[in-house]
């Protein structure tokens, strides 16, 4: 049995004044916004931890194609109870990691095929942190739009998808019962990932194994059963029709060892 989780209204660029959430919630819904500190779907749960310096991979599960490329952000939180800033994530862009084990960029472009989409992250050096949000970002690049170079199919403003996870990076050394951290305002900007744990805050588009949250983290699989009681599936998602460009959207289910986000 599977579960989905809350599908929100699509937000749309131009309505939201060009910004959503920093985990894809409509940018004028009130504070605390769902998939935030203090939101319904927020389970203050860390999906993994990890050391300095590791390369790490992360898993999308892309089931609707829509070109285009990933971006992964890191912003060291430590505090549950406080939302990351989008100024902090862009802070630290994490970097990809090609087959050769070098560092290509900060963006991972997507061919046009469905399936699984597998990238290695680089966790920067100097970061530690008892709570970081990784943000992932899917650019989209298949609607007609208009930028700063002409006009053409993946140009302008596109289609978003965002989410979140809760992770922690331990000093080298370190079993993690005393995490290091480290403050905003001191770390360099880097590169950082997840890999496969299937755990994230819980949020839209997800569609979950039961079983496997609660193998990956029971805190979140209890808090998960708290917010969606009952068996089945809920299958309300949004369709093409509703999905026109310019959109942000809600997007969930980050798979830890790396990251599993299901995009439907």
């Amino acid at each position: 049995m599977k579960i989905a989780l809350r599908i929100p209204e699509p937000a749309t660029v131009d309505r939201q004044w060009g910004e959503c959430g920093v985990c894809g919630d409509a940018y004028d819904l009130p504070s605390p916004r769902p998939h935030e500190a203090g939101g319904l779907y927020s389970t203050g749960v860390i999906s993994r931890t990890y050391t300095q310096a590791d390369v790490i991979n992360v898993t999308v599960d892309i089931t609707a194609n829509h070109m285009g490329y990933f971006t992964f952000k890191l912003c060291p939180n430590n505090n549950f109870e406080k939302e990351a800033t989008q100024t902090c994530l862009d802070s630290f862009v994490l970097q990809v990691v090609d087959a050769s084990g070098q560092v290509s960029g900060e963006r991972h472009y997507i061919d046009n095929t469905v399936g699984f989409k597998h990238v290695r992250l680089q966790l920067p050096e100097d970061v530690t942190c008892t709570q970081c949000v990784l943000q992932w970002t899917y650019n989209t690049g298949n609607s007609w739009g208009c930028g700063d170079n002409g006009c053409c199919i993946g140009c302008g403003p596109q289609e978003q998808f965002v989410n979140c996870v809760d992770i922690a990076i331990t000093a080298r050394g370190d079993s993690g019962s005393n995490i290091h951290t480290t403050t905003d305002s001191t770390v360099t900007q880097a590169a950082s990932t997840v890999t496969n744990t299937k755990a994230s805050r819980g949020r839209t588009h997800v569609r979950l194994s039961p079983a496997f949250l609660s193998e990956a983290a029971p805190e979140a699989s209890e808090r998960l059963t708290e917010l969606l009681p009952g068996e089945g599936v809920d299958e309300r998602v949004n369709d093409d029709s509703e999905v026109g460009q310019h959109q942000c959207h809600q997007v969930s289910g980050l798979q830890l060892q790396g990251v599993l986000l299901h995009h439907l």
